[in-house]
This record gives structure tokens, C-alpha cells and sequence, in this order.
């Protein structure tokens, strides 16, 4: 189980987790988000088994920027289309050589969503909630966030 202390992103935010793998509740939406701390979590077989799991509860999967890797490093991008940000899209094809990388595009719809960084991962969002509305779904769902890096097990 990930612990449940504060961690601190880039710029200083201090994130202090309301639950830990063993007793997050299960998401409507994953959002795995990308930065830095993606690297490390690479082979980190808790968070990746963590996301496996969850991913097979929830209605919508996403990524923004890096966190496409640990949807690849997971399984959960083999054999669709998906994009990361630019200077990780050569890791994206390694991880996994049947994810077809589509570099150039902002986000990318297949089964699973994938932004190519922070700013795509806004216009990404935009669009998701456009088609959650156009679809007049009744309740736009919460979403469960990784913040990839802070404490090990």
C-alpha cells in the first residue's frame, strides 16, 4: 500500500492524499497524471498492479503528459493509438512496440485518452466534458488522481 504522507509536487504544491491503494475507493474516471515522478514509477509494480486494478473499475481512463507511460508500463495501451509529451514519445514506443504513437496531436482517443502534456491535457479535459455533456450524462463523475513521485513503500 502507498503511504499516506504529504507529498510535494513541482513548485512547491503540498498534496496530502485522502487514502492509500488498499482503501481508495473505486473512480468513475482514472486521470493518471505525468511529470517527473512517472519515471521512477516505471517499475514500481504496486502503483502499476494499483492501476491495472482500478482502470478495470472505472468508466473513463486518461493520462496527461508522462502519465501515458504508466498506462503503457501497466498494459492498458497495447496495440491503440495514444501520444505523451514530446520528448518521451521514443520512451512510449519502448515501453510497449504495439502502442501506435501518434506525436503531434494533442490528445488522443482510443478506448483510453492520452494528452501529449499540460496544456493538452486542459484542451483534452474540455473535450472529454464537452462529449460527457453532448451525451447529457447525467452525473459528470469524480475523478481519482495519481500524483506520480512522492514516498515508496
Amino acid at each position: 500500500m502507498r503511504r499516506l504522507d504529504v507529498g510535494l509536487a513541482t513548485g512547491g504544491l503540498t498534496v496530502v492524499p485522502d487514502h492509500g491503494f488498499a482503501d481508495a475507493p473505486p473512480p468513475d474516471v482514472l486521470r493518471v497524471r505525468g511529470g517527473f515522478g512517472t519515471r521512477a514509477l516505471l517499475a514500481h509494480e504496486p502503483t502499476l498492479d494499483w492501476i491495472r486494478r482500478t482502470a478495470t473499475r472505472a468508466r473513463f481512463v486518461t493520462s496527461a503528459c508522462t502519465g501515458s507511460l504508466l498506462l503503457a508500463a501497466a498494459g492498458l495501451l497495447g496495440g491503440r493509438r495514444a501520444t505523451t509529451h514530446w520528448c518521451a514519445l521514443d520512451r512510449l514506443s519502448a515501453i510497449d512496440t504495439s502502442i501506435r504513437v501518434e506525436p503531434g496531436r494533442r490528445y488522443v482517443g482510443d478506448g483510453v485518452i492520452a494528452s501529449a502534456g499540460v496544456a493538452a491535457g486542459i484542451a483534452c479535459r474540455w473535450a472529454w466534458w464537452s462529449d460527457c455533456t453532448a451525451a447529457k450524462s447525467p452525473t459528470i463523475p469524480p475523478t481519482t488522481w495519481i500524483i506520480p513521485g512522492g514516498t515508496n513503500e
